[in-house]
């Protein structure tokens, strides 16, 4: 089995990896990392901001920490995307097209955290005025996990020329024509 293009771009140093309840940024025209990418995504969400200069990329789990607090998943995810949003603004805010992909858990045939995909789609959507509609690519988590490497990846690879985005090392649109 070949190592997922995510995984072997980290053991090459030639991405930067963002962890879980964290957001990073890469530019792809400028000297240093051309890629970034999350993995074991497990139920979590990643959220995505490119253009063909760079990408700001958030992984945001389900909860904060084990709370009984019902409110608690949604505050996450807002105080999350507050943190993409200041760093897309920081890195991103200039006047080239952006686009925009969240990439969501699906789970006994049912989209986890529905209400969380929601608020992530309605900050995109005012955020970003040239992406008509954030896309959106949904992952299966599996109970026990998964044996391949490449399940729950996201990577996001500007080192060769046009952006390209895999999920799950398969390749999907990023950015618009």
């Amino acid at each position: 089995m070949t190592q997922p293009r995510f995984l072997q771009a980290l053991a090459d140093r030639e991405a930067v990896e963002v962890k879980m309840n964290d957001v990073g940024f890469v530019s792809f025209i400028s000297t240093g990392c051309k890629a970034i990418g999350t993995q074991d995504l497990n139920g979590c969400m990643a959220v995505i901001m490119a253009s063909s200069q760079g990408a700001v990329l958030a992984h945001i789990s389900p909860l904060p920490r084990c709370t009984t607090d019902p409110d608690a998943s949604i505050n996450h995810t807002r105080e999350f995307m507050a943190k993409f949003v200041r760093m897309f603004h920081d890195n991103l805010g200039g006047l080239e097209l952006k686009n925009s992909v969240l990439v969501y858990a699906m789970f006994q045939g049912q989209v986890g955290m529905p209400d969380q995909r929601d608020f992530i789609n309605s900050v995109l959507l005012e955020n970003v005025n040239e992406d008509q509609f954030p896309r959106e690519y949904s992952y299966t988590v599996r109970p026990g996990g998964h044996p391949d490497p490449a399940k729950g990846t996201v990577f996001i690879d500007g080192r060769a020329g046009r952006p390209k985005l895999y999920v799950e090392d398969i390749e999907r649109e990023l950015l618009r024509p």
